[in-house]
């Protein structure tokens, strides 16, 4: 066994970490389970002084995802956002509007709520970071349309103290309605641009966002403004014991420091356009040097023991994650196929995907040799092991594990069989021999099938239906490496044109979106800075 396998250093004396890799079938609940338990285990056990463990299960990093709730910070959010509500909706008379404050809050958080019930009601899924996310951002975005139309309505009730409640609610949505519909176009609209993101994740996270926007806007339009009306008639703004002429233009003449400040601002327009101008032109002659990646400890909570896996990793483990092509639609039971995808014999294609992956291991990130289940059935068959395909003397009856070399016979017998490929098992007699051979152990034949490839083969009676050509990549200590590896498997894997191939690597699943991540970027920016001019040439 390679000592990079065990060890952080090439010399075992010198290793700073020692690795241990266990192999389950994670497809059973017994499995899972035997993970829990490994979890359990190794968080409580005591470790001597001197000594620190880190470690990583198949279930370790979806568990520490969910349970990194933030339902606290949410409660503190929508907290402070209510007392700035209040605070914002007050009167100019200094009277505080508790009620419709409230009712503002409970408005945003009922959209994100009838926009979960829906979308889960279409099937659409939710994920821990959507349930997180989205009562933010709703929040950020759309209780803004409640401080439009009470501003407005206060506005209009300064010019029209004495007309009815319903008049004035009435005047004030003629006025404020359409930017609001404007408004919720353009962010609904952005929303479902990134909608055309094939990753599932971002797709229904865009989906829930504008559905929410869209619950929020019908709330706003139609429950606040109802809220609003009552408590005005109870509670009237513009009496005639509060509301006069005078304090009218006095509130008029009353202006801010900070609103003096940045209306002084705005009378500079040219070096406020120029100064924002360089500042873009600057930035993006940067936008070439910022990096792809997440590093995948930003994912978890700080407290996570996962951190000190990640950081252990990149620094000690010397061994890259396997990498598997898997090849569908090839009849290997003749001869023709089988020479695209053989390595060890004289007659196999110089393009066959052993070739290929060989030339790969000089100028890839793919580095260990592959192990070729063919190669080594061949080779099983190879008069020359002797200890390998054997038959009972006289028939063609498998000959016992446990039977003396006399008794047995091999299946080939000597120039029958060779490197060129010549007399190489075809149709029935490939699938007959194959059983033989993917049901032998590794001992006395260490190229018997079972244990190496049993699990790397789908196959029926009559051919080969897909199956596994298992390599490696070097090791990986960055976000780039990841990337880089990732797009070595798939440039490997269209390379093969006459062959339906794909690769396969436990972490290719979280950098698939880096492929196309710049001109989907391009596209989306496209897409928002055209539904943004629409939003802006609509009249309001």
């Amino acid at each position: 066994m390679k000592t990079n396998l065990l060890f952080s250093d090439n010399n075992p004396l010198k290793a700073n970490a020692f690795v241990v890799t266990f192999l389950l079938s994670n497809h059973t609940e017994s499995a899972k389970l035997w993970e829990h338990k490994l979890e359990e285990y190794l968080l409580n056990l005591k470790i001597p002084e001197g000594l620190r463990i880190s470690f990583n299960t198949e279930i370790s990093l979806k568990k520490e995802l969910n349970g990194n709730s933030d339902a606290i910070t949410v409660g503190i959010s929508y907290l402070f956002m209510f007392l700035y509500a209040i605070w914002a909706l007050k009167r100019k008379m200094g009277s505080t509007r508790i009620i419709l404050g409230l009712s503002g809050i409970l408005i945003v958080a009922s959209s994100v709520i009838c926009a979960a019930g829906l979308l889960s009601v279409l099937g659409v899924k939710s994920t821990l970071i959507i349930a997180e996310v989205i009562p933010f951002l709703i929040l950020a975005i759309g209780i803004d349309n409640i401080f439009l139309i009470t501003h407005e309505y206060d506005h209009i009730s300064e010019i029209h103290p004495s007309d009815s409640v319903q008049y004035r609610i009435k005047v004030s949505m003629k006025h404020i309605f359409p930017s609001i519909i404007v408004s919720f176009i353009c962010q609904a609209g952005c929303f479902l641009l990134a909608a055309l993101v094939s990753m599932p994740a971002v797709r229904n996270f865009a989906l829930y966002s504008a559905t929410a926007v869209f619950f929020n806007v019908i709330l706003q339009s139609t429950a606040y403004v109802s809220i609003l009306t009552l408590y005005e008639i109870n509670f009237p703004t513009f009496g005639e014991s509060l509301a006069t002429e005078t304090s009218i233009n006095s509130d008029e003449k009353t202006t801010s420091t900070a609103k003096g400040f940045y209306f002084n601002i705005l009378t500079f327009k040219r070096s406020i356009i120029l100064v924002f101008s360089l500042w873009a032109s600057i930035s993006l002659v940067f936008l070439p040097g910022i990096e792809y990646g997440l590093d995948q400890t930003l994912a978890v909570p700080q407290t996570s023991y996962l951190v000190d896996y990640f950081n252990d990793v990149y620094n000690y483990l010397k061994v890259g994650p396997p990498v598997y092509f898997v090849v569908k639609n090839l009849d290997l039971t003749e001869a023709a196929n089988q020479v695209k995808i053989c390595g060890k014999f004289t007659s196999c294609d110089q393009y066959s995907l052993s070739s290929i992956l060989e030339k790969e291991r000089a100028r890839s990130t793919i580095v260990e040799p592959l192990a070729n289940w063919f190669d080594d059935y061949m080779m099983f068959l190879s008069p020359k092991s002797s200890q390998c395909c054997r038959y009972e003397k006289g028939t063609t009856d498998v000959c016992p594990l446990e039977a003396d070399h006399d008794q047995c016979q091999t299946c080939f017998k000597h120039g029958e069989w060779g490197y060129d490929m010549s007399g190489f098992p075809e149709g029935d007699k490939f699938m007959r021999l194959f059983d033989i051979w993917i049901n032998s152990p590794s001992d006395p034949c260490p190229l018997g099938g079972h244990a190496p490839y049993s699990t790397s083969i789908a196959y029926n009676d009559t051919k080969v239906i897909s199956s596994v050509f298992r390599t490696a990549h070097r090791p990986l200590t960055s976000q780039s490496d990841f990337i880089e590896a990732y797009n070595d498997a798939i440039r490997i894997s269209e390379s093969f044109t006459d062959l339906d191939v794909f690769a396969y690597s436990p972490f290719y699943i979280f950098f698939v979106q880096y492929r196309t991540l710049l001109s989907l970027t391009l596209s989306l920016l496209i897409g928002a800075i055209t539904v943004s001019y629409t939003h802006l040439t609509l009249p309001t």
